[in-house]
């Protein structure tokens, strides 16, 4: 159809033809026939140079926006970045905080029973003790009871009138006395030693006995009140670490589980001083119980028991104010030996009594002194407590407090996070199809580049081997021309052995220095040989890394270097082998050759020529020592760039590794997102569903009501259509008939209003009769 146009129409096809022209084509020919394809072709370039610029269009406004994005995004993927980190440490600490206050509990758990079991132990020490006491003072009456025994005997109840220290009394029964002396003595059997029921000796035993063990009373006081002490010590340094702890706890985590173990430790502790209490004051009870009365100076009766002669003497009320030297004059009182006076005999018994109350009460005022020393340091110890507990308690809701804020502070910024990931998310999906893109452009470029760098190192490495292979043919080319010396000097040896002889005999005196010289120039040849093929090689290297100078050298290129390297050092040292052969060949040739008569004269030559070469291979050492330098400096200039390079890469790793945590955590977030989304969308795609069914649902059941309708209206209209006919005219008819009755009653209200309004207030009747009418006529008609 085109054709036809174009045919039809030459104002098309020129057109068309300035258009190609206007584009460069004005060489190619444009029939009728090919037209309407280059018009399509025409056409279908316009399109797409509009698509492709729309295109670059929106990639441009992309990436704007993207940037945009990015710049809004950096500051946030920053503290995104720490926040994980921060959330990571926490969960960490709280790991760790978890374990170890289950290491404290365990310890305490561990301290406590051990505490208890120390407590049980003192207990019954002390209830041991105080045993030990009760068995004591027992002991102490029992013995009291046995000394009055044995001094309350017939003849010795006499003896205290002697006692008497009032001197009054004393000249008063001076004459009693006399008269008394007579009879006293003449009752010899009544009043003899023998029958004295008293030994000094075993009551010097008993009592040694017994001052034994009120030491050893005392020293087990002493060790109990000493543990007590070193227990309170160590249970105090004790609380001390546990308040320590406490407070790193509080520190690190703000966990309040601890004060019920401390309160629970602070009622065991009241409990445990309960019973010390008890025991402090079941102790005490004891201790009232023999607790002797009050010594009182008053003069002593004439007549006194044995009893009250032992707690009224002098030496008693002396004893109560010296109590230490009171045990020191007893025993002197009781070693010195028994006279026949009776004033001699007395006071082995009258000290006694009062020291072992003196001692009674020391010990009593000793024990209550500890006790109340004890109940000072549980109240002390009740007040750090209750101070510490409180103390712990403004931490732990100063703790909480912040706690809760910090909580506050990570909901608001996770709640932020989840915008930004919402927002970051529908930008990566954008950013990911123009990386796509741009990844297959970049890795188009790195083949091509790679292609071309592999091509050059392919020829450099060809090159190489040229190189090489035409050194080794040449070093074969002289081994042969070696070979074939030696062989050619071989036979004219054996053919002129006489004279060889004779030449042996005129050797020069300088062949044995010039031949020492030959042999230094030849070593000093072989290492240049070996340091001009390692030059060689550097100089290799050099040239590939000026050929590459933008590539960085990694560790693989680096150790395929150093293979080809080493497997030309082997190939080097099989030559330098060879070499060594030949040079064997050459001595032993060159030993032959002397024996010649022109071996002088070639040892010159070939003197002079190793000067030569010496001179040339100096310089050529010099110029491969500073290309040393420069290829050693650049070898440790690559190493360190290979070195920064792998802490860059090491740097890479991490952070992809970071990047790749926080993708995933992203992700995670992402398909919980998308989790609870698709179940909205499919809470909200049921209910739609459920609508739509309900909708369908009204919708056939309105369809079957006016299907039934129109049914009905279908009939209605069969029914009325014979009915049209008749009916109708019959209807105007009687409306026209209403509408002239309407017109007339409109007519008479309008006269009766008249009438109404024209009306005297007076004449109500006229008024009255005019309604009356009105109805009246309403009536008539029937309305």
């Amino acid at each position: 159809m085109r054709s036809k146009s174009f045919r039809g129409n030459s104002s098309q096809f020129l057109a068309l033809r300035k258009r190609l022209d206007i584009m460069g084509y004005a060489d190619f020919p444009l029939g009728i026939d090919t037209a309407p394809l280059a018009q399509q072709l025409l056409e279908d370039l316009v399109s797409t140079t509009e698509n492709l610029k729309e295109e670059e269009d929106t990639i441009f406004n992309l990436k704007r926006k993207l940037e945009i994005a990015e710049t809004q995004i950096e500051p946030l993927q920053s503290e995104n970045t720490l926040l994980a980190r921060e959330n990571n440490q926490l969960h960490k600490n709280l790991i760790a905080s978890t374990d170890e206050s289950m290491r404290l509990k365990n310890q305490h758990a561990t301290e406590t029973f051990e505490l208890q079991s120390e407590n049980r132990r003192l207990s019954l020490m002390n209830q041991q003790a105080t045993d030990h006491v009760k068995n004591l003072q027992n002991e102490l009456e029992a013995l009291k009871k046995r000394l009055q025994q044995t001094i309350a005997m017939p003849a010795m109840m006499k003896i205290p009138e002697i006692i008497e220290t009032d001197p009054k009394k004393i000249r008063k029964s001076r004459s009693g006395a006399s008269s008394r002396a007579a009879s006293v003595i003449s009752s010899d059997s009544s009043f003899h030693a023998p029958n004295l029921g008293f030994d000094p000796h075993i009551f010097n035993v008993e009592l040694a006995h017994l001052r034994n063990e009120r030491d050893e009373a005392k020293k087990e006081l002493n060790k109990t009140i000493a543990k007590m002490e070193e227990l309170e010590g160590s249970m105090k340094l004790r609380d001390d670490e546990i308040t320590r702890l406490s407070e790193e706890l509080q520190k690190q985590t703000g966990q309040d589980g601890y004060l019920v173990t401390l309160r629970h430790k602070c009622e065991k502790q009241e409990q445990e001083l309960e019973k010390m209490r008890t025991q402090v004051n079941a102790m005490a009870p004891g201790g009232k119980k023999h607790r002797m009365k009050r010594f009182v100076l008053t003069k002593p009766k004439t007549t006194v028991s044995i009893e009250d002669d032992v707690f009224h003497t002098p030496s008693t009320i002396s004893s109560s104010y010296q109590p230490e030297n009171g045990l020191s004059e007893e025993d002197s009182v009781v070693s010195t030996p028994r006279s026949s006076k009776s004033g001699n005999r007395v006071p082995l018994t009258s000290p006694r009594g009062g020291k072992n109350n003196l001692l009674q009460r020391e010990e009593l005022e000793k024990q209550k002194q500890i006790q109340v020393e004890l109940q000072e340091k549980f109240e002390i110890l009740q007040e750090q407590t209750k101070i510490a507990l409180h103390k712990k308690e403004n931490e732990i809701t100063e703790l909480k407090l912040h706690i809760s804020s910090l909580t506050n502070q990570l909901k608001e910024k996770e709640e932020t996070i989840s915008n930004m990931s919402a927002t970051q998310s529908s930008m990566n999906d954008s950013s990911n199809i123009h990386d796509q893109v741009i990844n297959e452009y970049k890795k188009k470029k790195q083949s091509i580049n790679d292609q071309k760098e592999m091509q050059l190192i392919q020829a450099q490495f060809e090159n190489m081997k040229k190189s090489y292979e035409e050194e080794i043919a040449q070093k074969n080319t002289e081994i042969k021309r070696l070979q074939k010396l030696s062989k050619s000097l071989k036979s004219p040896v054996n053919s002129n052995s006489s004279f060889s002889s004779r030449g042996s005999s005129r050797q020069c005196p300088n062949c044995f220095k010039l031949q020492q010289q030959v042999d230094e120039l030849k070593k000093k040849k072989v290492s240049i040989s070996q340091q001009d093929e390692i030059d060689r090689l550097k100089q290799k290297i050099t040239e590939l890394e000026s050929a590459r100078p933008d590539t960085i050298y990694t560790s693989v290129d680096i150790e395929q270097y150093q293979i080809k390297i080493g497997e030309l050092e082997e190939t080097i040292n099989r030559l330098q082998k060879d070499l060594r052969d030949t040079q064997a060949a050459l001595e032993e040739s060159e030993q032959r050759f002397f024996n010649f008569p022109d071996a002088e004269q070639r040892l010159r030559a070939t003197v002079e020529q190793l000067r030569s070469d010496k001179i040339v291979s100096a310089r050529e050492i010099k110029q491969k020592t500073q290309e040393l330098k420069t290829l050693s400096d650049r070898l440790t200039e690559s190493q360190l760039i290979n070195k920064e390079l792998q802490n860059q890469l090491i740097k890479a790793r991490e952070e992809a590794t970071s990047c790749r945590d926080e993708s995933e955590i992203y992700r995670r977030k992402t398909e919980e997102i998308t989790k609870k989304a698709n179940e909205k969308n499919g809470l909200i795609i049921r209910d739609a569903n459920a609508a739509v069914s309900h909708v369908q649902k009204q919708l056939t059941d309105k369809t079957n009501e006016c299907e039934m309708y129109q049914k009905l209206l279908s009939e209605a209209r069969r029914q009325l259509m014979p009915l049209t006919e008749s009916t109708i005219p019959q209807y105007q008819s009687q409306i026209s008939k209403l509408q002239r009755e309407r017109e007339s009653l409109i007519k008479k209200v309008k006269r009766i209003s008249q009438l109404a309004t024209y009306a005297d207030r007076t004449d109500t009747t006229s008024f009255s009769n005019a309604v009356r009418q009105l109805q009246n006529e309403i009536r008539s008609l029937g309305v």
